[in-house]
């Protein structure tokens, strides 16, 4: 098809790139991911999914962490949209998890954390087979999440408050796909809400005008001695 087709045409040579790419397997890894994410969300809703052979051990892995770590998952604090107003953002956390059991995490940037029965701490759920080249913008994500102000409840058409949340830490409960080796780690959210700070003042740069001001001209002089001058 592309050897057939003329190079200025772009669109259809785009439209053969992507179908190609699909061919390839392209989307595969983004939706088995997409359908385990999915499922956790079923599981923590309460419910029972229909789950294929082939990702049960993944969502067993899931059920014996949450367990182990004594995580609480209420239905009304899963995938609901929150507000920032102080950065006029607004977002759709994965979870917003209730802790039963103390557990000491251990985080680089602020050593021994320790979670008490009672607390409530953002969540989220990742798929990816690896996470060290997204941690960074995960941290500013959970620690947008952790300090909203209210979230909206699209039956009742109004906002509702949220639990008093942990804004030092959040939870990523990464399920990477075909494992079978659920894992929760601990991010440094605090430091995630200073660079979610940095990031709103580059966003304030980026819309700076007026810093450059019109062509110069050059003031014609009244003596030839002041023009060579």
């Amino acid at each position: 098809l592309a050897a057939s087709t003329s190079p200025d045409d772009k669109e259809k040579l785009n439209s053969i790139a992507n179908e190609a790419k699909e061919t390839a397997g392209s989307k595969v890894a983004t939706s088995m991911g997409t359908a385990i994410h999915s499922f956790t969300e079923q599981i923590d809703r309460g419910e029972d999914p229909d789950i294929p052979e082939k990702w049960r051990g993944d969502l067993d892995s899931y059920r014996r962490m949450i367990d182990h770590y004594g995580v609480e998952m209420n239905p009304s604090l899963i995938e609901r949209v929150v507000v920032v107003p102080e950065y006029g953002v607004a977002g759709t956390f994965d979870r917003i998890v209730r802790v039963t059991k103390k557990v000491s995490l251990e985080i680089p940037s602020k050593g021994t954390v320790v979670l008490n029965p009672g607390d409530h701490v953002v969540g989220d759920v990742k798929t990816n087979k690896n996470l060290s080249y997204a941690v960074n913008e995960i941290s500013i994500q959970l620690a947008l999440y952790s300090r909203a102000e209210a979230m909206y409840n699209y039956g009742a058409g109004e906002y509702e408050k949220l639990p008093e949340i942990r804004k030092d830490v959040g939870l990523v409960f990464h399920v990477p796909v075909g494992k079978s080796d659920a894992k929760l780690h601990a991010l440094d959210i605090e430091t995630g809400w200073k660079a979610a700070k940095l990031c709103d003042s580059v966003r304030a740069w980026r819309k700076m005008r007026g810093l450059s001001g019109t062509e110069a001209e050059v003031v014609p002089s009244s003596t030839w001695e002041d023009q060579i001058r």
